[in-house]
């Protein structure tokens, strides 16, 4: 047992000697409609699917395949308030799978699923005779979570006016720009980008928590300098910006040395990747970015035989709409993972994509 968790567990127990109550509980946190993934007396394994509310249309889907492909395993899904809870609900054990990134499962093997939620709120735990303990959200110790399925990946677009002196990431100190939302990916990734670049997030550049038609609102009106947002290509708002004749707007590229540093300070968050051109009739020629990927993900216990029965279920044909944007091969799923993230692969998917001759 951890150290840290041992310590924990030990420190309840001589609170609650000293009652003469009932043993040591945790205070329930949760909506009681979520459930751990459990095996029921009927052998049917039921979970719950953890979706925010972007993926929440593809979480809906995938649970109504699942339940209508195979007999032994019922799913229903869970919306919800922001990616963190999504995170937190998969590593507490109270969903089964869950829609996050690939880094997320990097960072919770790492004990280091903090960085990525600097704001996470603390928990208490109650000791039935009074007593409360407070703990955060994520702990420090490593968590095995594992994934499942690799969807879609997420580049990061730097938009700048055409007119401005920016060409780089690295000159984006001292300059006004946008990170993104509070919480959200593209802050997370901001904040990897910049600290291993050695760019103080404090003190080295201003920048506004904008949702992105905020952010191209002023960049646009002079508010600010840049916009950093991260996402799948091409985007609508960004589409309506970088398509309009006589384009003022320009995309900064994440290459060379800048792309090392970044890599190195921070192995098993991103991956090289690059912007079309033509994607956007504005770009003319490719550029060069960082880029994360959409997984479903599980914790190490989920049963091997079940996620590779869900894999077989995703990648039968359908003309479903929720699987619209998910169209993709065994083949491209593995190729959306960098090295790291690739070795924490749940049992049951390297089974699967080795039998699909994509792991060898």
């Amino acid at each position: 047992m951890d150290i840290k968790k041992t310590s924990l567990f030990f420190a309840i127990m001589i609170i609650a000697a000293g009652c003469t109550s009932a043993p040591a509980t945790v205070a329930p946190t949760e909506n009681p409609d979520i459930q751990p993934a459990t095996s029921t007396p009927l052998g049917v394994y039921k979970f719950t699917i953890a979706a925010n509310s972007d993926w929440y249309a593809e979480g809906s889907g995938l649970s109504s395949e699942i339940n209508a492909q195979i007999p032994t395993i019922f799913s229903n899904v869970k919306e919800t308030q922001n990616l963190m809870k999504s995170v937190d609900l998969l590593t507490s054990g109270k969903a089964g799978l869950a829609f996050v990134y690939d880094y997320h499962v990097v960072l919770a093997n790492r004990g280091e699923l903090m960085s990525a939620f600097p704001d996470a709120p603390t928990e208490k735990i109650t000791i039935k005779c009074g007593t409360e303990m407070v703990r955060p959200m994520f702990p420090d110790y490593a968590e095995a979570a594992r994934i499942v399925l690799p969807l879609y990946e997420e580049q990061l677009h730097i938009v700048v006016l055409e007119t401005s002196d920016i060409t780089s990431v690295n000159e984006l100190k001292g300059k006004h720009i946008s990170t993104g939302e509070a919480g959200s990916a593209t802050e997370q990734q901001a904040r990897f980008i910049f600290a291993g670049l050695g760019i103080d997030w404090e003190t080295e550049f201003s920048h506004e928590q904008l949702d992105l038609s905020t952010a191209i609102r002023a960049l646009t009106n002079g508010e600010i300098d840049a916009i950093l947002w991260s996402g799948s290509s091409p985007n609508t708002e960004l589409s309506e910006l970088l398509n309009e004749p006589n384009a003022r707007f320009k995309l900064i590229p994440i290459t060379g040395d800048e792309a090392k540093m970044i890599f190195q300070a921070a192995p098993g968050i991103f991956h090289q990747s690059k912007i079309s051109a033509g994607l956007y009739s504005s770009i003319q020629d490719d550029v060069e970015t960082v880029a994360t990927t959409v997984v479903l993900a599980a914790m190490e216990d989920f049963p091997e035989e079940h996620s590779s029965q869900i894999l077989k279920a995703f990648y039968v044909p359908s003309s479903a709409e929720w699987k619209s944007r998910l169209s993709i091969s065994p083949e491209q799923s593995i190729a959306l993972l960098n090295s790291e993230a690739q070795s924490y692969l749940h049992q049951g998917a390297v089974d699967y994509f080795t039998e699909q001759d994509v792991l060898r």
